[in-house]
């Protein structure tokens, strides 16, 4: 669905850019990502969101979790699965929202799904995988930044391919615990 939801977005941002008053080069930062040049009030707003978020899912991690893995139990002990729902789902678009504003979609987009995809892979545990998600995408973001700025290369490239990187960990990880 995200995969579905970007290619969507892209194609409708790429189709009316040409009637958009700003330069093309801000067009691309958005798709594409150029994180280097960020302006203070988007940053901050872009750490204030990130913070609450934060604080919303950490509160309620295992009712989140509960109504994703199943349903059918979490609504037989009660809990309000479609309000659960829209809040994840909500506060997962409102963080998605501001980051692309930030960093760009492209970033986004590979931070949403690579750096969870190789802790999936990595492990069969929820809170290693998502650990080894949130340090790899530290990691990465890090290591993108680094490169970008050591070799000249676009940033949201690089933040990509560190991204894509912990697959290669992960891989090494799942073949020494199944092996």
């Amino acid at each position: 669905m995200i995969g579905i939801a970007y290619a969507l977005a892209s194609a409708l941002v790429i189709g009316i850019s040409s009637h958009l008053p700003q330069e093309a080069h801000e067009i691309e930062d958005v798709l594409f990502g150029n994180a280097v040049a960020v302006e203070r009030d988007r940053m901050w707003l872009a750490v204030g969101v990130a913070a609450g978020l934060v604080g919303l899912h950490a509160l309620l991690w295992r009712p989140f979790l509960l109504t994703a893995h199943d349903p059918e139990a979490a609504a037989a002990h009660g809990v309000p699965v479609r309000l659960l729902e829209a809040v994840l789902f909500l506060s997962l678009g409102l963080g998605i929202a501001v980051a692309t504003r930030t960093i760009g979609a492209l970033p986004v987009f590979a931070y949403a799904v690579l750096p969870p995809a190789a802790g999936l892979m990595a492990f069969g545990d929820v809170r290693a995988a998502m650990a080894f998600a949130a340090v790899g995408a530290a990691g990465a973001a890090f290591f993108g930044y680094w490169a970008s700025f050591a070799w000249n290369l676009p940033t949201g490239a690089c933040s990509v391919v560190a991204s894509g990187a912990l697959l290669v960990p992960a891989a090494v990880i799942r073949a020494l615990r199944r092996g």
